[in-house]
């Protein structure tokens, strides 16, 4: 009898330690799966990171190029203006001027007096004028 309870004792002692064996097995089995999960998520997130900054550096392209459209849009604009060949301001001078130039005229002409040179000048110039512009 006592052999029979060294075995059970002996048989009882493996199991144990093959239940020490299997819990240590899964174990370090769950640790495994638990650092692959880490690593799984830092893949995630630097994946998310990197489409993040990809996505603000597009931005940064769009608004860069709006910019540069705009920029030369206005380079265009400002070319224009400079450079126009008729604009607003010389028709209000060329307006200022004729009108000086015919009320001076008009104003020598009703005193009754002789006009100066210079008026009948420009009475000449203004009369000429006026026939380019009418004809």
């Amino acid at each position: 009898m006592d052999l029979v309870l060294v075995e059970v004792q002996e048989d009882i002692e493996i199991k144990k330690k093959i239940n020490k064996v299997n819990i240590e097995k899964k174990q370090a089995e769950l640790k495994v799966l638990k650092e692959q999960r880490k690593v799984e998520k830092a893949k995630k997130e630097l994946i998310n990171d990197i489409k993040n900054d990809l996505k603000t550096e597009v931005k940064k392209d769009k608004l860069l190029k709006k910019y540069i459209k705009s920029n030369k849009s206005m380079k265009k604009s400002m070319y224009k203006q400079c450079n126009s060949g008729f604009s607003i301001s010389k028709a209000c001078f060329i307006v200022c001027f004729l009108l000086i130039s015919y009320s001076l005229c008009n104003s020598y002409i009703i005193n009754n007096s002789q006009a100066p040179a210079w008026v009948i000048e420009i009475n000449s110039k203004f009369e000429a004028i006026k026939s380019i512009i009418f004809n």
